[in-house]
């Protein structure tokens, strides 16, 4: 999938596929690295990472659309600080 940015944070749409949980964006598609929990799993020094997507929750638009530590789906208040990973097109 390409898209116009060649930086960008993905959205709910990119990691998990269509939901109702969040509003699909027109330019997102399940990207197929994202298609396996594992594959969703950030890692840093042996520990895994919850991190943020730049998809709001459907219901709620302070509340954010982040993936958990084991790669599953999850969503927080924006006032907590979480690591996000960016993607990028070479």
């Amino acid at each position: 999938h390409e898209y116009a940015d060649t930086l960008w944070i993905p959205s709910a749409t990119d990691v998990f596929g269509a939901d109702d949980w969040w509003n699909e964006e027109p330019d997102s598609v399940q990207l197929e690295i994202f298609k396996r929990e594992r594959d969703r799993v950030k890692e840093v020094a042996g520990e895994t990472w919850t991190w943020w997507l730049r998809s709001p929750l459907a219901s709620n638009s302070d509340y954010f659309v982040c993936v958990i530590a084991g790669g599953t789906v999850s969503y927080g208040s924006a006032i907590y600080s979480l690591g996000f990973a960016p993607g990028f097109d070479l």
